[in-house]
């Protein structure tokens, strides 16, 4: 695999050893920028789960992007898509980008947990995120796939990017991501 950023040995091991919780990941990633909003036509929830989220046969999966000028799939719809591929192809490749993409939502709700604890849609929104992480749990023991498994490595990919961010490295290098991932995989 190639990397962005070609970390030297004592880089990497230094990366690896710093990966924890994801609380800490998010208080590093967000240290010197704000999240997002929690509403809006970008904010959290839409670009997650997508507007109007009321389980998972009721949902939108695309919302316009404004940054992109075009509408992309949600976080959620994502989810679903990787189901499918993982279904046609139950690999263990598609496996672990199931479960980052669930990791993806898991992330987005600690988001939410620790810096829009006081906003007034705070407990809707945490019980439409708590609906679609059941359901997707749901899925992932129908495939006797582990949930636990999904935040183990959304621990790796977002503590990836913590790390390289903090150390001036191009904080989003996705084979990297994917290397560590595969790496913890396998112990």
């Amino acid at each position: 695999m190639t990397t962005i950023n070609n970390l030297k040995q004592e880089e990497l091991l230094e990366l690896k050893r710093s990966i924890g919780s994801l609380e800490s990941t998010i208080t590093s990633i967000y240290a010197h920028r704000a999240p997002r909003d929690l509403n809006g036509s970008e904010g959290i929830l839409v670009r997650t789960l997508g507007k109007n989220y009321q389980g998972p046969n009721k949902y939108e999966p695309q919302y316009f992007d404004e940054r992109r000028g075009k509408n992309v799939d949600t976080e959620y719809a994502e989810v679903v898509e990787a189901l499918e591929v993982y279904d046609k192809n139950p690999t263990r490749d598609n496996e672990i980008e199931l479960l980052l993409e669930v990791g993806d939502i898991i992330f987005q709700r600690e988001i939410i947990e620790l810096k829009h604890k006081s906003h007034k849609d705070y407990t809707e929104v945490m019980r439409q995120f708590k609906l679609a992480l059941d359901q997707i749990n749901h899925e992932l023991n129908k495939r006797k796939l582990s949930f636990e498994r999904a935040n183990q490595l959304v621990r790796i990919k977002y503590g990836v990017r913590a790390w390289l961010g903090a150390n001036g490295h191009n904080p989003k290098d996705k084979d990297l991501e994917k290397q560590l991932c595969i790496e913890a995989y396998a112990s």
